[in-house]
């Protein structure tokens, strides 16, 4: 089965698990709307989705941006004085075992 094959029926099995689960624990539309009215929202309201994706990318860039600077920031610190090293180093540990 082709790598194209493979990535298309996970994705339908996936529409059809979130369809199965709309119909079985009928949730609020809000919380879980069925794979149709997704698919219509996008045809009924592309100027208004198209914003939010906008909007969206805005803060992801800036948050990049942000958690860049302040990388770079800490490394010149860490470079420059090495006791901030041994006080950000257990830090920096703690923060790479987190999601």
């Amino acid at each position: 089965m082709s790598v194209a094959a493979k990535t298309l029926l996970g994705a339908l099995a996936t529409i059809v698990l979130w369809q199965v689960a709309v119909w079985q624990f009928s949730p609020p539309r809000f919380i879980l709307p069925p794979p149709l009215d997704v698919v219509r929202a996008f045809g009924t309201q592309p100027g208004f989705l198209f914003k939010q994706f906008c909007t969206t990318l805005e803060e992801v860039l800036l948050g990049l941006l942000f958690g860049i600077l302040l990388g770079i920031a800490t490394a010149l610190l860490v470079a420059a004085l090495p006791r901030v090293g041994q006080l950000v180093w257990p830090l920096a540990l703690v923060l790479q075992a987190l999601p």
